[in-house]
This record gives structure tokens, C-alpha cells and sequence, in this order.
């Protein structure tokens, strides 16, 4: 029986196993949303590096690729290379279009030239075939407006065969919106905030996303997968303070505990209890804590039997009989 990691081509060529096992597949375009200046470039060095290396990503294997590399176009590469100094990759093959005085800049305007463009940035990076290549950001070497959902279609298309012919997996880094205030003006969906028309998620392999605790009103990071051959996925993160650099986001038991205790000292026993506004506003200036994050431990405290919900956002604390 053949090796289901193995798929053979039309050139009866085997392709080599995953980059990460049904997430990240070989000669496959992916695109990787955020806001700006949520993290994108310092989440994708830190990527690189664990590829490179071998290491696990969110908990799951990688392969090596033969070879890394990554395409700049938004701001001069000395932006990105302190990321890339920070995690211990400073020597990574890139190609910045913005240091690049001789790039013509009119060429973005040309569609017919874009993805000719794309290629020749690919080829300046002297990689072996069946490597993998962050291009930051890929919405210039899409054609027409991104909302216009067959020229966005179009472009994915000519990309997603630019990674057949290069033999190359590319990250696709992408603008996402930034959410509005109120439930009613949220998302579904994070992957639905990328910029641009459904072609961007129906015409990829892979769509990741990163969103910021302003964002989702959590005291966390969250970064998200969503692959068309795969199961979605959800992490957590934190930032390191001193350096910057995104770590898995735990919480200790004891802090925990502390933190429900304190809840808990917050919330009256007398029948028509304590307003949920009043909580919030207690645990914000107290333990600098989100809205999401109190619920998220009142939750708790109400399935351990410690507190109740009485009326609409009103909370009693159980007295032990």
C-alpha cells in the first residue's frame, strides 16, 4: 500500500510529507492574517526558526525544508530583522522590494507583470526546490481590488501555480480589519477579517490567523488555522515582555485560585446580587484583567457550585450549608 503522506503527481513525481501534518502542505499557497502591528512578522520568525530547526509548531511535528527564505515588500528590511536577531535567525536568504532602488515600483500596477514579479523576487532567493517562503505581504501580487472576487480568484490561481512550478510552499501574510465595538459588528469567523473578497480563503490551501487581546477583549493572543484538508485549530499566547516574542499562554492554578477568590470577595450573598458591570469594573482596575476573562472565571465558579447567576448579569455568591 502507498504511503498516504506521499501523494504522486501528474509527473508521477512523489511530493515529500507535510510541513506540518495536514496544516502546512508542500507547493500550497497559505495566507496568514492580522491587524497591523499585531504580531504577524515576530509569530512568522519565530515559525521559520522552529522549521529550520525541526522544532514543533503549536504542539505539532515538523519537516525541514531544504531551504527558507522570505520576500519583503511593505517596509525596509531592517524592520524585520530584529525579529529575525531575536529568535536566531539573522542570516535568512530575503529580498526586500522596498531596499531595492532599481525595482521598478510601477511593475505593482501592471497585472499582467505581478505575478512575474513574485517569481523573479522567489528566484533572487537561490533556494532548492520544495522550499518554503514567507511573503510579506502577498496582497500587492494580487490583481484588481480585493473585493473583486473573480480577479482575486485569478490571481490565487497564477500564485498557487507559481508554488507548482517554483516547487515552493508560500506564507501569504495578509492585512485583517480591525473589529468594530459591539457584538453585532463582529465576525462569525477570525479568518473572515482578512481584507478582501471569499476568494481569498476558497482560492488557498491554508488560512491562519493571529488576533490581539484589544481585539477579542482576552488577556491573550490567539492564534488560529484553518486548512481545507485538515481540522481547525485554536491556540493561546502570551508575550514575553522583555523580548517581544510570543510563548504559550498558561495560567497557575494558584493564580488562578487567587483570582476567583478575589471574585468571589467581590460578589454578595444577598438575593438580588451584584451587578456583572460592577465586577468587571473591580477586576479591570484591581487585577487588570479583560471582561472575557472574568467570565470566563465566573463561568468556572458557577459549574465548581461556589456562585449562581440571578436575573440578567447579576451574580450571588453560594454560602456552604
Amino acid at each position: 500500500m502507498a504511503d498516504s503522506n506521499v501523494l504522486p503527481t501528474h509527473q508521477s513525481r512523489q511530493v515529500p510529507f507535510d510541513l506540518i501534518p495536514k496544516v502546512l502542505r508542500p507547493g500550497t499557497l497559505n495566507l496568514f492574517g492580522g491587524a497591523s502591528g499585531v504580531g504577524k512578522t515576530a509569530m512568522l520568525a519565530e515559525w521559520l526558526v522552529r522549521f529550520r530547526d525541526g522544532r514543533t509548531i503549536c504542539r505539532q511535528p515538523t519537516r525541514i525544508p531544504p531551504g527558507i527564505g522570505i520576500v519583503t515588500c511593505d517596509r525596509g528590511w531592517h524592520s524585520h530583522q530584529e525579529w529575525f536577531d531575536r529568535v536566531g535567525f539573522p542570516d535568512i536568504p530575503r529580498y526586500s522590494i522596498a531596499d531595492d532602488l532599481s525595482f521598478n515600483l510601477d511593475a505593482f500596477q501592471n497585472g499582467a507583470l505581478l505575478f512575474k514579479v513574485l517569481e523573479t523576487a522567489i528566484l533572487r532567493l537561490r533556494l532548492p526546490p520544495e522550499s518554503l517562503v514567507v511573503v510579506d505581504p502577498i496582497a500587492l501580487f494580487i490583481a484588481g481590488t480585493l473585493l473583486d472576487y473573480k480577479s482575486a480568484a485569478l490571481s490565487l490561481l497564477k500564485l498557487g501555480r507559481i508554488c507548482r512550478q517554483l516547487q515552493v510552499t508560500i506564507i501569504g501574510s495578509m492585512h485583517t480589519c480591525k473589529q468594530k465595538g459591539g457584538t453585532e459588528n463582529t465576525f462569525l469567523r477570525p479568518q473572515d477579517r482578512i481584507l478582501g473578497s471569499a476568494a481569498l480563503s476558497g482560492y488557498t490551501d491554508t488560512q491562519l490567523y493571529l488576533v490581539g487581546p484589544e481585539e477579542t477583549e482576552t488577556d491573550y493572543y490567539e492564534l488560529g488555522w484553518v486548512p481545507h484538508n485538515g481540522p481547525n485549530d485554536v491556540f493561546r499566547f502570551a508575550r514575553d515582555k522583555k523580548t517581544g516574542l510570543f510563548i504559550p499562554y498558561a495560567v497557575s492554578e494558584s493564580e488562578r485560585a487567587q483570582v476567583q477568590a478575589y471574585l468571589c470577595a467581590l460578589i454578595t450573598t444577598e438575593l438580588a446580587g451584584t451587578k456583572m458591570e460592577d465586577i468587571v469594573q473591580a477586576a479591570e482596575d484591581h487585577l487588570r484583567i479583560t471582561r472575557r476573562t472574568v467570565q470566563r472565571h465566573l463561568d468556572d465558579l458557577i459549574t465548581a457550585g461556589r456562585v449562581e447567576k440571578v436575573g440578567y448579569a447579576r451574580y450571588r455568591r453560594i454560602v456552604p450549608s
